[in-house]
């Protein structure tokens, strides 16, 4: 089977916490999403769609 990956998540790790996704790149048009920090507002459900994409697999 082959896929193609359409989008990158960018993880990164503040402190000692977890590793967190930051920000989506778009691998076609390089277009870069920036994902809100934990706490500050919830994210859209635009910002999480890909992580069902990948867990209902």
């Amino acid at each position: 089977m082959i896929s193609a990956a359409l989008q990158l998540v960018l993880l990164s790790r503040r402190g000692h916490g977890p590793m967190r996704p930051r920000a989506i790149v778009a691998l076609r048009t390089g277009e870069v999403r920036r994902l809100t920090a934990p706490g500050l507002e919830a994210p859209d459900p635009e910002d999480t769609e890909w992580l069902s994409a990948i867990t209902d697999r």
